[in-house]
């Protein structure tokens, strides 16, 4: 047999031959690989890179000119051997054959050999000068590309590069690496030194440390004889080093709310979860650990490590570090990124990626599980999927309030289609099986942190209530004990007041079934704020053998002065919780009714019976409150009249807070109320300390409060009352803000309900 001449395209159609075809390659092929399979600059400077990191390189140096690029390394470099079977071999398999580099076993990031002619995406020209060590001294190879002259010539194989190839006379100082030059830029200066550029090279290079798995998971010892790897670094000359991030990266991971680990092979996932549990005395410590089935595709082992940044009351409240800016660096942070063999691959982790659906899931509510493991091991009954407070579902963490790494290993050698590959742009993986079985993976770890941090939640929730319950008892204890050391009172006297208050204890027990089936309705009932323990019939009973304890005690006439004051205190409380059950119990009938109807209402007479619930406490401190400028026959846009009264209730005893714990003489409220053509514009308005311009966005994020319990009466409540007081007011299709208040008051709260007009309106 013989074989066709080599690059004879002039074949002689006219007579009979057989023979061999080979195939030819148009010089064009060059400009694909360079320009078609690069997305953006950023992407083609990190494959460049990575061929610094697989030469065993322990630092990486870009330097960005007006007319050129500068890329160099300090690693085993490449003599004219290595050139011609690696650089000038396109889609070589050498990096297939050699999984780990020479000298420190790292495992080689690049995978078809084309990642070199991304340089040729930034610019026409690259010049290449490399250093190696050889038996007999240091050499240097000097190569230089024109990717222009080159696509002049037609077939590949006739393209010519020259070299030289020499050894270094006197190499004193001499190290060995390679520097890359690339000049004819095709993108300004301005353009390739822009931050978002040097963000995304840095972000790809370098991994949060702490996220890193401690196990040298991404270098293997396959040599008898290793050197300690000294690690990677990237410097892109003229940008500023940030300190203060660095310091962040350190302190603020390790102050995550719930953390999960992810470990997936071949045949199983193993799953770990870390939080601050109440249960070890708000010890960071992990609660669950398990592993399950997870036959997959991805064709790698898999490690990550997720964590959760909520915004909640104390989150970093024993960082050094001002929690303001430890929330923005969590944000300028967040995501989920995935590195493979050490390097980052975009578009994951990026702001507007939202590769594991969290942010979908969120803005939809969804109240099931995406994962078929979580689906599988973790089902969520109707009943609880039903109820908002409870489904874990609905606490899935948004993309904002993660920071998480993904370290997989992918195997090029493979010749599998349903394995974990990169794009040919490396722009992400291919959409394929492995990619679907990793998000799987992924995004149970996520499922399994709303999981475990609902739970946690409610613990603390429990015990919080559990620990007001204690402090009630005790403080029962206490006068029970004052009674009992009374000197004017009868033994029978003594034991018949007492019986009052041991009937007061015995009903904590039975009110907490009331307090249950109340916040199951927290979305509305929350508004009442303070007022929403008292929420239950049991209440009347009570109080009603409290007065007749209090009444005893005032029947007597020398009866100890500190009883004298107990009696006094409670009477005060006991005219005061009339008040509240008297408005309370309407408040509940109206949430039970079948039948509710929506209807208007005139706006003054309703604020009024809102500010009369407080009425003694208001005057006791001297607050006054003023609703002069609300007509009298204003009305309300057609709604449910409790709702209402909640939204008023909720912002009077806001301000009211507000001003017991100001030291201004002049205490003023002042409710304001008007029509528009399009709303009923409310304004409430008082004369306390303010709120903090710095803080002001805050107000509306859950379990966020500025109010103190000490000195204060109402109470501090748990940071609910403003996040479900918008969550209601929008829920009306209306709008609640700061507004700028009038002379002579420091905070104004409005609310816009909308006006609904009939079609001859």
């Amino acid at each position: 047999m013989r074989k066709a001449p080599q690059n004879n395209l002039n074949y002689d159609e006219n007579k009979d031959e057989e023979g061999y075809f080979t195939f030819s390659t148009d010089s064009a092929l060059l400009s694909e690989l360079g320009e078609r399979l690069v997305a953006d600059p950023s992407v083609a400077l990190t494959e460049l890179i990575k061929n610094t990191y697989d030469a065993d390189s322990a630092v990486c140096t870009i330097m960005i000119n007006q007319n050129e690029i500068l890329i160099e390394d300090f690693g085993t470099g490449m003599s004219n051997n290595d050139f011609a079977s690696k650089w000038m071999r396109i889609a070589t398999s050498n990096k297939q054959a050699h999984v780990y580099s020479k000298q420190y076993k790292r495992l080689m990031t690049g995978s078809k050999g084309i990642g070199r002619f991304s340089a040729r995406f930034l610019g026409n020209i690259l010049e290449v000068e490399s250093i190696t060590k050889q038996k007999d001294g240091y050499f240097k190879l000097e190569v230089a590309f024109d990717w222009n002259q080159i696509d002049q010539t037609r077939d590949i194989k006739e393209i010519e590069i020259g070299y030289k190839y020499f050894k270094i006379d006197n190499p004193i100082n001499i190290k060995t690496g390679t520097k890359l030059t690339i000049k004819g830029l095709k993108y300004s200066r301005e353009d390739l030194n822009s931050k978002s550029i040097k963000t995304d090279i840095l972000k790809v290079v370098s991994p949060h440390l702490s996220l890193i798995p401690k196990d040298k998971y991404f270098t293997e010892n396959t040599a008898k004889e290793k050197l300690s790897d000294p690690g990677f670094e990237v410097t892109i000359i003229g940008m500023e080093d940030d300190d203060e991030i660095q310091d962040l990266s350190k302190e603020v991971l390790d102050f995550y709310e719930v953390r999960a680990t992810i470990s997936i092979n071949e045949n199983a996932i193993e799953v770990e979860v870390f939080n601050w549990s109440i249960d070890k005395g708000y010890q960071n410590t992990r609660i669950y650990k398990d592993t399950f089935p997870f036959k997959n595709s991805i064709g790698s082992k898999v490690y990550a490590d997720i964590r959760y940044f909520p915004r909640r009351k104390d989150m970093f409240s024993g960082l050094n570090v001002n929690g303001v800016k430890a929330y923005q660096w969590v944000k300028d942070n967040c995501g989920v990124s995935i590195f493979d063999k050490m390097f980052r691959i975009v578009p994951y982790g990026n702001e507007e990626d939202d590769w594991l659906y969290l942010d979908a899931d969120n803005a939809r509510s969804r109240r099931d599980w995406r994962s078929d493991l979580t689906l599988k091991y973790f089902q969520i009954p109707d009943d609880i999927k039903s109820s908002t407070k409870h489904t874990p579902a609905l606490y899935l963490p948004t993309t904002r309030q993660i920071i998480g790494a993904v370290f997989v290993k992918t195997d090029s050698t493979n010749p599998s289609h349903d394995i974990l590959s990169q794009s040919m742009d490396r722009s992400g993986f291919l959409d394929n099986t492995g990619f679907k079985d990793l998000v799987t993976g992924i995004r149970f770890g996520l499922e399994l942190i709303a999981i475990f941090d609902k739970e946690e939640q409610l613990k603390r929730e429990a015990y919080e209530i559990e620990q007001h319950k204690k402090q009630v008892r005790n403080e029962i204890t206490h006068v029970i004990h004052e009674i009992n050391a009374s000197n004017t009172l009868t033994k029978e006297d003594k034991n018949r007041i007492i019986k009052s208050y041991q009937h007061f204890s015995d009903n904590i027990n039975e009110i907490e079934e009331y307090e249950r089936k109340a916040k199951e309705n927290i979305e509305v009932m929350g508004l009442l704020g303070t007022v929403a323990g008292f929420m239950t019939h049991e209440y009347e009973s009570t109080i009603f053998d409290l007065q007749r304890a209090v009444d005893l005690i005032n029947s007597y006439k020398d009866v100890p002065k500190e009883l004298q004051e107990i009696a006094k205190s409670l009477q005060n409380s006991i005219n005061k919780f009339n008040g509240y059950i008297s408005y309370t119990n309407l408040f509940i009938r109206n949430i039970n009714s079948n039948s509710v109807q929506l209807i208007p209402f005139k706006v003054k007479a309703a604020i009024k019976y809102v500010i009369s619930t407080f009425k003694d406490f208001r005057k006791e401190r001297d607050i006054d409150v003023d609703i002069t400028n609300i007509d009298e026959d204003l009305w309300s846009p057609p709604m449910q009249v409790s709702i209402f009264h909640g939204i008023i209730h909720n912002l009077y005893t806001n301000a009211l807070k507000a001003l017991i714990s100001s030291d201004n003489n002049n205490k003023q409220i002042k409710i304001s109320a008007f029509n528009t053509d399009k709303w009923l514009i409310i304004n409430v308005s008082d004369n306390g300390h303010g709120i903090p311009e710095g803080i002001q966005n805050r107000i509306w994020d859950p379990l966020f409060t500025t109010t103190s319990t000490k000195n204060n009466p109402i109470g501090s409540g748990m940071g609910l009352g403003l996040p479900l007081l918008k969550k209601v007011v929008e829920a009306l299709k209306g709008k609640i803000l700061i507004s700028k208040s009038e002379e002579g008051f420091n905070t104004t709260f409005t609310v816009m309900l909308p006006i609904k007009k009939d079609n001859n309106g």
